[in-house]
């Protein structure tokens, strides 16, 4: 996990860097004609308060893969293999297992990008097809979507569009002499940055917290800073799954294909995933002010001068950033909410993420504004590209398939072994039981790698319970993304942990009494929420 948490935290804070020194000169400060030292002599005198005297987050030296950890997880995944099989379970069922209870120990201890590899390995030999493994793997529309859509979240930020999104939110009039409103904007600023990359979200509001607690007199470990180190790891664990068409939105929805055969709706998606993350967002507020009992009186005459009032009126280059990265999301909403009967349908569907970031980046080469393009192509896929991401959704495809395959076994062993216990009880029963282990699981491993366990067993029960299954996926994706209780539980929490301005016994505290009260939420509001929806 800290390979991943320390992957995600260079790229992200090599690319604010940059955007604040040479990249901002280069690609943004062209409006006018000035000479390029004039402009960057200006620059540094309109400085952003928000980013000066403030520390950035300093990353742990990279460990190196522990050898014994390695050795145990390859175990893993061949001796549990080699268990004999109880029936329905086949031998390739077990084998099947064994390397999911290898990736799970491995993605707690090692890596994700070297564990993912070994699945991968491992899968392809257990089926006695290593290329169609891969071909399933690494070869999908969907891991080939996300790496295109890397380098468009790369351009955004390479622009400065997350940070004038940022300092536009906390700038509004309404949050001044309104810690908690404040508070509370932030959270949903990091929830909406996170759509479109959750580690870059929490570096920008971590800096801002920072300015807001310097022109407050107050230090960058009070109270109030903790709880907003640990409520942006919260926000942005959460906002990756707000849009079926990014980040883990669209690998939940994918996965849900795989196994179902059919798609998610995203317009219902769309209409039950936000508003319960906005809710949870709610609560931790109010865990944070009557439980945690922070105080903010000091941020009460802090007005929105702390701000980076400069950059809020976008160039031309921000623009056409902004107009084609939000116009590619709507499109592929489009896709699945317009009727099927339309040619213009097919069309999108078939283009889907892959297409349309692969149109929109081939667009941002050959536009130059102020002489220069608005990507170079091999600098986006060389500092864009999350290769332990990447890898880690391509081992979810097969790995999903593997799972409910009928030629494992494992979905009839569920079914014959809770049949019994929960004949005549209500779905909702099951439901209670999934999520809460996927809770539990998911501050130990990674929240796909749960999804891909636990959503076969939903699907396996269907069969002999009333159960809505697109709304349950929708309950189990969201209780998985509840990762903020220990540092193995996902990157945003390793990057957590590791801000020396937070005390773990803070976030322990905070951590359980949110784990407690949003799943709690989850299994009773959110439960009747996705029901009336879907």
């Amino acid at each position: 996990m800290e390979q991943v948490f320390l992957t995600f935290q260079s790229g992200m804070s090599e690319i604010l860097q940059e955007q604040k020194s040479s990249l901002y000169n280069y690609h943004v400060k062209r409006a006018t004609n000035e000479p390029p030292i004039k402009k960057e002599k200006k620059r540094k005198e309109k400085e952003c308060v928000t980013m000066a005297n403030t520390p950035k987050p300093a990353g742990p030296v990279p460990k190196k893969l522990s050898v014994v950890h390695c050795i145990i997880t390859i175990a893993l995944m061949i001796l549990v293999g080699m268990i004999p099989p109880v029936a329905p379970l086949t031998p390739y069922g077990m084998k099947v297992l064994g390397i999911l209870v290898g990736i799970i120990y491995g993605m707690s201890t090692v890596d994700v990008f070297w564990t993912a590899i070994c699945a991968i390995l491992g899968l392809g030999l257990a089926n006695g097809a290593i290329g169609g493994v891969v071909v399933s793997a690494l070869g999908s529309p969907l891991v080939w979507g996300i790496i295109m859509s890397m380098v468009v979240v790369y351009c955004m930020q390479a622009e400065g569009v997350t940070d004038l999104f940022a300092n536009w939110i906390i700038s509004r009039k309404v949050l001044q002499g309104r810690p908690w409103l404040m508070s509370f904007a932030m959270l949903v600023g990091i929830a909406i940055i996170a759509m479109i990359n959750p580690i870059a979200a929490m570096l920008i509001f971590w800096n801002i917290v920072y300015a807001a607690c310097d022109r407050a007199g107050l230090a960058h470990n009070s109270p109030w800073a903790q709880s907003m180190i640990f409520g942006s790891c919260f926000a942005a664990g959460s906002g990756v799954l707000c849009l079926p068409v990014m980040n883990n939105g669209l690998v939940v929805s994918n996965l849900y294909i795989g196994m179902m055969k059919e798609p998610l709706d995203p317009i219902k998606f769309v209409a039950t995933m936000p508003p319960l993350v906005l809710v949870c967002i709610v609560l931790y507020i109010l865990i944070a002010r009557f439980i945690l009992r922070i105080d903010v009186s000091a941020l009460k005459a802090l007005e929105g001068s702390f701000a980076d009032k400069a950059p809020q009126k976008m160039n031309t280059r921000q623009k056409i950033v902004t107009i084609f990265s939000v116009g590619m999301i709507v499109i592929l909403l489009l896709g699945s909410a317009l009727p099927a009967s339309l040619p213009i349908t097919g069309f999108i569907k078939n283009l889907d993420l892959f297409g349309l970031a692969a149109i929109v980046l081939l667009l941002f080469a050959v536009i130059r504004v102020d002489g220069a393009p608005i990507v170079n192509l091999q600098e986006g896929a060389s500092k864009g590209v999350i290769w332990p991401m990447v890898f880690m959704t391509a081992l979810v495809v097969p790995l999903g398939s593997a799972l409910t395959s009928e030629n494992a076994g494992i979905t009839a062993l569920i079914t014959n072994f809770l049949t019994p216990i929960l004949e005549g009880k209500p779905a909702w029963v099951l439901v209670a039981i999934v999520v809460v282990v996927g809770v539990i699981l998911t501050n130990l491993a990674q929240n796909l790698v749960i999804v891909s366990l636990l959503l076969p067993i939903i699907i396996a029960m269907s069969s002999v319970m009333d159960i809505n299954i697109p709304a349950v996926t929708i309950l189990l994706a969201l209780g998985t993304h509840f990762a903020f209780v220990l540092p193995s539980a996902c990157p945003a929490a390793g990057m957590m942990f590791s801000n020396p301005n937070l005390k773990p016994t803070f976030a322990y505290k905070a951590g359980l009494i949110c784990l407690v009260i949003c799943t709690a939420f989850t299994l009773t509001v959110g439960y009747f929420w996705v029901n009336l929806i879907w």
